[in-house]
């Protein structure tokens, strides 16, 4: 999932897929654990389209990083 995409959504469906994505990062671990997933790359994609969607949902809800 490219950020040209994430952009795209609105609130409520960056909320969905970061549930979403958490989920089948879960489930990757499982088959990572006993030895079943074969795409091991599957989980680092999957974390960094977790991180985009976080990004955005914080860019939507206007929070800004303050030291």
């Amino acid at each position: 999932m490219k950020y040209v995409e994430v952009a795209k959504l609105k609130k409520e469906e960056a909320e969905k897929k970061i549930s979403e994505k958490t989920t089948d990062l879960i489930r990757l671990r499982f088959e990572k654990a006993s030895n079943q997933l074969k795409d091991l790359k599957s989980i680092s994609k999957t974390k960094k389209d977790i991180a985009r969607l976080n990004t955005h949902l914080n860019a939507l809800n206007g929070v800004k990083g303050e030291k």
